[in-house]
């Protein structure tokens, strides 16, 4: 770290599925899951090209 007398790393304590970081249990993977099935679907019915389809996987947080 940056400031202070100790050196050293300080090691982040590592976060579990059903966990999210602010605490809160509002986190829903299958709907997560379905808004990228839906997207995808969306994608493919317009012919994108896979440069397109890998963007928009990309904006949604995968790939």
């Amino acid at each position: 770290y940056v400031c202070g007398s100790n050196s050293g790393l300080i090691m982040e304590k590592p976060i579990r599925i059903e966990e999210t970081p602010n605490g809160e249990s509002n986190l829903d993977i299958e709907k997560e899951l379905q808004l990228v099935e839906k997207k995808l679907e969306e994608l493919q019915a317009r012919g994108v090209e896979k440069a397109e389809e890998t963007a928009a996987m990309k904006e949604l947080g995968l790939n």
